[in-house]
């Protein structure tokens, strides 16, 4: 009898001792609420958007800041010291070229200067005697035709021999030249050598090309579709997608008149800052812009895109389709807020 009043008081105290650890453990977690996480409220912003025309192109150089050097007559090489990228200064030494027919042409002036003389006192006497009535008026018209001739045939061989960079006041002293010199028609950097010593190069030979970059500029194209949008003064934003994101500007300063093959027009526009390290050739992505507007905008982070479009989320409850335009510095332009309610928030 008295095991069985034991066996229950010691059940009773261990049902009394569960039921404290219980209570113990519902107070800790009234204590404790889980917190929610916070939840970006936003409501519609007005923001300024610009309509752009995506297009693309080249750095480049007016014609006059280009320059091919060619040669007035053939030669072989003599001297070339110029490399790719070296700095030239206009009129400055580029390479000499050696033939022996610089010496013939030489020679041909030579022998038409010595004759000059001669054939000045020839028309000069032959007139005296026409005069006279002692020659006749053949002759006379005869010496003054070889004067003439001669004269004209020194003046084509003093150019041809300036063109060659020869020195006539040197040949009339006797010092004729083997060598004919090519200089620097611009200053500028060379892009382009095709020759090498000892080489032999014709007139039409490319030996050098000349880039002077003092006033880069924007090739673009256009397609046709987006040309009637396009005006002079229009901002335009671009980058060079091979040396990073960094945004550069200009303003477009020429329009092209004729669509070409391809149903782009050519559009030339002027760089804000012409000191960047830019080089001709180089690829650029850019934006025209054609246009700026207001507009009621929301984060990017708002909007979440499902089933083909996007919607928000109410912060009332529900959600509701937007149409968006624009995106621009982390904002979508919203086309479709006036169907919203005044003050509308979105979570």
């Amino acid at each position: 009898m008295k095991n069985k009043i034991y066996n229950i008081l010691v059940l009773g105290m261990v049902v009394m001792a569960g039921g404290c650890k219980q209570t113990i453990k519902q107070e800790a977690t009234e204590e404790t609420p889980i917190q929610s996480p916070l939840t970006e409220e936003v409501s519609f912003t007005e923001m300024e958007f610009q309509e752009r025309i995506p297009t693309s192109g080249t750095i480049d150089v007016p014609p006059a800041n280009k320059a091919l050097v060619t040669a007035m007559a053939g030669g072989y090489i003599e001297f070339s010291p110029l490399l790719v990228g070296d700095q030239v200064k206009k009129g400055q030494l580029m390479v000499t070229l050696k033939n022996p027919e610089f010496v013939s042409l030489q020679q041909s002036y030579l022998e038409v200067w010595g004759q000059i003389p001669y054939l000045e006192a020839e028309q000069e006497r032959h007139k005296t005697l026409f005069e006279e009535g002692i020659s006749s008026k053949k002759q006379y018209l005869k010496s003054a035709s070889d004067y003439k001739t001669a004269q004209a045939t020194l003046n084509g061989l003093s150019k041809q021999l300036e063109l060659l960079n020869i020195s006539v006041e040197k040949v009339k002293q006797g010092e004729l030249s083997t060598v004919a010199s090519v200089y620097a028609p611009l200053a500028g950097s060379i892009t382009q050598v095709n020759v090498a010593k000892g080489m032999y190069v014709s007139a039409a030979t490319e030996i050098f090309e000349i880039v002077n970059p003092d006033h880069i500029h924007l090739e673009l194209r256009v397609f046709e579709k987006d040309i009637l949008k396009v005006k002079k003064g229009q901002r335009i934003s671009f980058s060079i997608p091979e040396t990073g994101e960094q945004r550069y500007e200009a303003e477009v300063y020429l329009i092209g008149t004729t669509v070409n093959a391809d149903r782009t027009i050519a559009i030339h526009a002027h760089l804000d800052d012409e000191d960047q390290p830019f080089l001709p050739g180089m690829f650029v992505e850019a934006e025209i812009i054609t246009d700026a507007y207001q507009a009621p905008a929301l984060p990017k982070s708002v909007l979440t895109e499902a089933d083909g479009g996007f919607w928000v989320r109410m912060k009332k409850g529900g959600k509701k389709a937007v149409t968006i335009g624009q995106k621009q510095q982390g904002y979508v332009e919203i086309k479709n807020a006036s169907e919203f309610e005044h003050g509308s928030v979105f979570q």
